[in-house]
């Protein structure tokens, strides 16, 4: 079975829920070749027992260790606690414990500073933010339209509209 063996840095985003309000290469003055991974080490018990209301998507919105570390991710490819996973262990994988990072040890995951991935709908401040992170629905589903930070969203959506306009 062949190993995975990357080089470099890569950035993970949950991206569709999320809204950059920094450069994300200010993320590479925080690399650390110490860390196979460094996160926003969330702590928290959700505000919202079901997320994604009233869209097709509405479903229950578990607890559960180290939730949301995996939805920003800044990730030294080259390191070693990388090199146990296969193809086959990822085809072969559950997905929680891939979120949890379970193939790692725990000095293995850095932490990022919490203003990177604030979970904004689950109480943390949009104020000083680099990333606003929308966990239980965006501002454009009807039922999050007055979500914290959901302003900043919608004006960046127009900016984005009017960008996709041609003249």
């Amino acid at each position: 079975m062949r190993i995975f063996c990357w080089s470099g840095w890569a950035v993970y985003a949950d991206a569709s829920d999320m809204l950059c309000l920094a450069d994300i290469t200010e993320l590479d003055a925080l690399r650390d070749d110490r860390y196979a991974v460094r996160v926003v080490k969330h702590s928290y018990r959700t505000r919202h027992p079901v997320k994604y209301v009233g869209t097709e998507m509405e479903c229950p919105n578990l607890d559960y260790a180290r939730k949301n570390w995996a939805s920003l991710m800044l990730i030294n490819c080259a390191h070693m606690g990388w090199r146990t996973i296969t193809r086959q262990s990822l085809t072969e994988a559950r997905i929680r414990p891939i979120l949890q990072f379970d193939m790692l040890m725990p000095g293995e995951i850095g932490e990022l500073p919490d203003e990177w991935n604030r979970l904004v709908d689950e109480g943390q401040p949009v104020e000083g933010a680099r990333i606003l992170h929308w966990t239980a629905g965006i501002p454009a589903f009807e039922h999050y339209r007055s979500a914290p930070g959901a302003d900043l969203w919608r004006i960046e959506r127009a900016h984005d509209e009017r960008e996709a306009t041609p003249d």
